[in-house]
């Protein structure tokens, strides 16, 4: 744990000296500093986030630096963090994640990831699909969900520190998966491969891969917020960042 806490403290900015209580001092990496960034550092944190391939223009750029800003200071979460979400969830696209209930016949519930910052909705199709049309054209609702969610998050973890020691993961993990969340070690417990017969380790190890693809969701996050903070490439994508650990080394070469 020790370790954990002085890498995330070489990572992130100098924090603020004087608010040290609260869900503040319990998450500084994922709260706003005492001072806002400027515009210009938030378009250059999403200018060195966008993925080759996948345009976003200057337009929705400034727009989407105009929402950060926003929603940070109204929940009081790192702007930078919230570039790094929109990076991770969406590569700044909005784009749905379909559920085939929404367009089945008779359906009277389903469930899509919508927006930017893939919000969840859930309920009767036609809400569903009016809700995630909303969202999607509008980055300022979606930025301002995700802030709220986050927000809310670290209150709970805060106060279930007993459930979770590590507030990045139990915050950003909650974000993803709810809050029945994957952690590493379950994925190690629940599949122990090596006790399996050989033919057996093959299949055990894929889907020990997809739990802990799930379970690191939180260090990949930190990851993209610290490019996004330093507006600096990854040199590795860190989309395979699987550990706090690991973080210097997807900038190694961009240095």
């Amino acid at each position: 744990m020790s370790i954990l806490i002085l890498v995330l403290l070489a990572l992130q900015q100098q924090a603020d000296p004087v608010v040290v209580t609260g869900v503040r001092a319990f998450v500084p990496s994922l709260v706003a500093p005492s001072v806002l960034p400027v515009r210009a550092n938030v378009v250059r944190a999403i200018d060195a986030l966008k993925t080759k391939g996948i345009p976003v223009s200057d337009d929705k750029v400034q727009r989407y630096a105009d929402a950060i800003l926003k929603a940070a200071q109204q929940h009081d979460v790192d702007p930078y963090m919230l570039v790094a979400l929109a990076r991770i969830e969406s590569n700044f696209t909005g784009a749905i994640r379909p559920d085939y209930r929404c367009t089945q016949p008779g359906s009277t519930y389903c469930a899509q990831d919508c927006g930017i910052t893939q919000q969840n909705f859930a309920g009767h199709p036609r809400w569903v699909k009016a809700r995630c049309q909303q969202v999607r054209a509008d980055p300022e609702e979606s930025f301002r969900l995700a802030a709220e969610e986050i927000a809310r998050h670290a209150v709970w973890c805060r106060d279930k520190q007993h459930l979770d020691k590590i507030p990045e993961r139990c915050i950003l993990n909650r974000y993803n998966g709810g809050p029945y969340y994957r952690r590493e070690e379950q994925c190690r417990r629940s599949w122990d491969c090596r006790t399996m017969p050989r033919e057996h380790q093959g299949p055990c190890l894929a889907r020990k891969r997809r739990c802990m693809v799930v379970a690191t969701y939180w260090t990949k996050v930190l990851c993209y917020q610290h490019a996004a903070r330093t507006a600096t490439t990854p040199t590795r994508n860190c989309h395979w960042c699987w550990n706090v650990q690991d973080i210097p080394r997807h900038f190694e070469a961009a240095k």
